[in-house]
């Protein structure tokens, strides 16, 4: 699994924000570990991320779920699922901290996660495409990942998806990116900046109203 790929299996499936967990634990386990190193930051907050594979993972997340159920209690330690990854969340001495599994054998997956509620909110970088009028910004995450400055942002918006991109797009195509588009999504590059709009339906059965999801990727040294 690329960085890339590794940040967003993180992001999909957490709801919101999410001390670094003991490796030492980890590798008395048959898994392979994999540490995120760069800046990643969600609403501000940092956010640290580790990833382990290989058939000793469930024997791991056993592990794991009895250590964290002895630390906080049962009542505070939360099971979800988002498509195929089993989820536990829980709040530790002062972070957000996600643990999320799939898969089994030598090609199980386990992704640990953790933000530090008391860290200094960093502010984001700027969206190189501003949204159209009606859109209104949701979670942001912000980071660094191999020498390249990444900015992601939720948002809602009352136009529909097609007026939504097509603003979008008309923005981009006035500051001389060349743009591509399909009736879901945009594609936006200009000088080693690139930009992904990803466009739903709000509400499958209305005729207005749009989910948006913002990706932007630029070269560090050109990071607004």
């Amino acid at each position: 699994m690329t960085r890339v790929a590794l940040l967003l299996a993180v992001l999909l499936t957490c709801r919101g924000v999410c001390a670094s967990t003991d490796l030492e634990l980890w590798r008395a386990f048959d898994v392979q570990i994999e540490i995120l190193p760069e800046s990643t930051h969600v609403n501000g907050l940092p956010l640290l991320i580790h990833r382990a594979t290989g058939s000793g993972v469930s024997s791991l997340v056993e592990t794991l779920k009895r250590q964290w159920i002895q630390e906080v209690g049962i009542q505070s330690v939360r099971t979800d699922s988002r498509g195929d990854w089993v989820i536990l969340s829980r709040i530790h001495a002062g972070s957000l901290q996600l643990l999320q599994w799939r898969g089994s054998g030598k090609s199980s997956e386990l992704i640990w996660s953790s933000s530090n509620l008391r860290a200094h909110i960093q502010s984001p970088t700027h969206s190189v495409l501003a949204l159209p009028p009606g859109c209104v910004a949701g979670r942001t995450v912000h980071g660094d990942i191999d020498d390249r400055g990444y900015l992601q942002r939720t948002a809602h918006c009352t136009s529909s998806p097609h007026w939504t991109l097509s603003a979008i797009g008309a923005n981009a195509s006035r500051q001389g990116y060349a743009v591509q588009t399909n009736t879901e999504m945009l594609v936006a590059h200009r000088r080693g900046i690139e930009v992904v709009v990803v466009v739903s339906r709000a509400d499958p059965g209305a005729q207005q109203g749009t989910s948006l999801v913002y990706l932007q990727v630029v070269p560090v040294k050109e990071s607004l």
